[in-house]
């Protein structure tokens, strides 16, 4: 039997947000990806900022940019669903199906399956070379599977051309990495703007949105450079640029890894918060166990690597 998690949230009430932060509809999860023409673009192109490719030396489309509960331990071995109830917008944000990815003759994923719920988070744990940056990958359309599947709000961006699955990362999820990787010499609301504007959002409504993002995650206003903040408040910046473009999912690869156990637990509020504050999927990839505590769900990936040819 494929091995499934299916990540829920308790019902709850979350604040209300102050900018008009959208949802769309999840569709039915489908095989085929949906053509460009029925996934329109939320903002018009308007002016865009210099920061680019040649300026960063980062891909635009990689610039992407919320409690602890009892939390059943879903492993990629163990067969069955675990879910819960909750407030769900009706389909998966994320859909993993029968994923199996091999280097050469090792074979690192092996019929992965689980899906997360919109308003939910789901902790992704395993010891190194278990595949959870592999997983990553796929979820972001960077590493193509062997077989299987990767729904992102209903479209297979393991299908998907390169053209529209870098879209897809810039419109539906958003990136959170374990140093932030902010651009120093931007300050940082810059920093949260260039999401935005790579989105082709104008620069008034980018920087308004940034700055209100800021303000409601904590971070300390009038900074002129990212170097003058703490650990734990770089972290609240790359937070609130994952979420600048109104992602229906946030990927966080070892969010908390570099931090102090205080600041961790600080940010992994502020992290495992974010699905009922803004009704997206979470994704947490971690070592840690505390921080896994915290998700809804959780999916965890032994070190099974095998040759492609066991049987097994």
């Amino acid at each position: 039997m494929t091995p499934s998690a299916t990540a829920t949230s308790p019902t709850g009430s979350g604040t209300t947000p102050t900018t008009a932060w959208t949802t769309r509809a999840g569709a039915a999860p489908q095989r085929r990806a949906a053509s460009p023409a029925s996934r329109p673009s939320r903002h018009a192109p308007t002016s865009r900022w210099p920061p680019t490719r040649a300026a960063t030396g980062t891909d635009p489309c990689l610039i992407l940019s919320g409690a602890i509960r009892e939390s059943p331990l879903v492993t990629a071995t163990d067969p069955g669903t675990t879910s819960r109830t909750g407030l769900l917008d009706g389909s998966p944000v994320l859909a993993v199906q029968d994923l199996s990815v091999a280097y050469g003759d090792r074979q690192v994923l092996h019929g992965l399956t689980f899906s997360v719920m919109p308003g939910t988070s789901t902790a992704v744990t395993g010891p190194s070379g278990s595949g959870k940056s592999t997983l990553l990958n796929c979820i972001l359309g960077l590493t193509r599977p062997d077989t299987g599947a990767v729904l992102i709000d209903g479209t297979d961006i393991t299908e998907s051309p390169t053209r529209q699955a870098a879209r897809l990362r810039r419109e539906t999820i958003g990136m959170v990495f374990q140093s932030g990787e902010l651009l120093p010499e931007l300050s940082p609301v810059e920093n949260v703007m260039v999401s935005a504007l790579l989105a082709g959002r104008a620069v008034d409504h980018a920087r308004h949105d940034a700055e209100e993002l800021l303000a409601r995650l904590g971070v300390p206003p009038g900074a002129r450079s990212i170097t003058e903040f703490s650990g734990g408040e770089r972290q609240r910046v790359a937070v609130a640029r994952a979420l600048i473009n109104q992602p229906r999912l946030v990927l966080a690869d070892e969010p908390t890894g570099s931090l102090d156990p205080e600041t961790r637990d600080a940010v992994s509020d502020v992290i495992f918060g974010l699905p009922e504050q803004f009704r997206c999927g979470l994704v947490v990839v971690t070592h840690d166990p505390v921080v896994a505590n915290h998700a809804t769900g959780r999916v965890h990936l032994p070190n099974t690597a095998r040759p492609v040819d066991d049987p097994s």
